[in-house]
């Protein structure tokens, strides 16, 4: 087994920090969270020359920032993205990649809140903004999966509804209720997309630094 070897990247821009001191801010992007620490162990050089890879540790610091979560929602929407691109999808796959997209995608509401790294931004903050665009209908999604059902008939209630599996590409459909609203429908990755969106423009609106 070869030696272990240690590099760090920055928390939000992910820059490498490999050589600057833990103490010191990120160069790049200035943020003064603690950088995130990759240990690499047993790298060695093979017979040919080439390098191999025992095994690679990826230490996550805690708590760990909101653009952890971020990076779920990307994650959950490149590959919702993925199924509206082809045909002859699983329908309980679709169903599965869908919800975690929207649970994930409403769980940011409590990331940016709770992030200590984050100032001047506050889980009520989120949930206000989020509660006045389209990311309302993500949170009924959400609550409505998370709890199967909601009591209160004044909530605004959202579920799959409808999934269509065609030549010509497979879709899902969302609806979603009140007792305060009649039933409407929505494309679920227009939904997704929306939403998306929703959050990119209360991170310009911030002056929040968002990672590629």
């Amino acid at each position: 087994m070869g030696d272990q070897t240690t590099t760090r990247t920055c928390q939000d821009c992910h820059a490498d920090r490999t050589d600057v001191p833990i103490d010191e801010t990120c160069p790049q992007c200035e943020s003064t969270k603690p950088p995130h620490t990759h240990v690499i162990l047993g790298l060695a050089a093979s017979g040919e020359g080439a390098l191999s890879v025992d095994q690679i540790v990826m230490a996550e610091q805690f708590p760990p920032p909101w653009t952890r979560k971020w990076f779920d929602v990307q994650l959950h929407l490149k590959a919702l993205r993925a199924i509206y691109q082809r045909s002859g999808n699983d329908n309980i796959a679709m169903k599965v990649t869908a919800s975690a997209f929207f649970q994930a995608c409403w769980d940011m509401c409590d990331w940016l809140g709770q992030d200590p790294g984050l100032h001047g931004v506050t889980g009520d903050d989120a949930h206000n903004y989020a509660a006045k665009t389209i990311l309302e209908v993500c949170g009924a999604f959400a609550n409505t999966d998370k709890h199967h059902t909601l009591h209160r008939p004044d909530r605004t209630r959202a579920w799959i509804s409808g999934t269509y599996l065609s030549r010509a590409g497979d879709r899902m459909e969302i609806t979603y209720e009140s007792s305060m609203h009649p039933a409407r429908t929505i494309d679920a990755l227009d939904l997704a997309e929306q939403c998306h969106q929703s959050w990119l423009k209360f991170f310009t609106n911030r002056g929040i630094p968002v990672p590629s």
